[in-house]
């Protein structure tokens, strides 16, 4: 974030064109002190809900294999692995689906 000697103000924005936005040099620099007050904080948020995403995704991978584990490992002697019921597969993307849009 640049503000020049004229009033423009220039975001720049990775992998994007920049952003030029013609103010008073005044105005300019309370924009450019204001939006550097408040992208680090922005940043530190989507950092935490990301990681906080991650970590939701890890445990419900978790209880998954802990499930099918179960139902794979023979409780008493050499047995026939269960197979999967019908639907379980879905009820699981859709558990994935529900979590992700509670986070959003």
């Amino acid at each position: 974030m640049k503000a020049d000697r004229s009033g423009s103000v220039t975001i720049i924005l990775p992998h994007h064109r920049d952003i030029v936005v013609p103010l008073e040099p005044k105005e300019a620099a309370k924009l450019v002190e204001k939006l550097n007050e408040l992208i680090p904080a922005e940043k530190q948020r989507e950092l935490e809900r990301i990681m906080k995403k991650h970590k939701l995704q890890r445990i419900e991978k978790e209880k998954r294999r802990l499930a099918e584990e179960e139902l794979i490992t023979p409780a008493t002697g050499p047995q026939m692995p269960i197979p999967e019921p019908s639907g379980v597969r879905r009820i699981g993307e859709e558990a994935e689906e529900e979590i992700e849009e509670k986070e959003e």
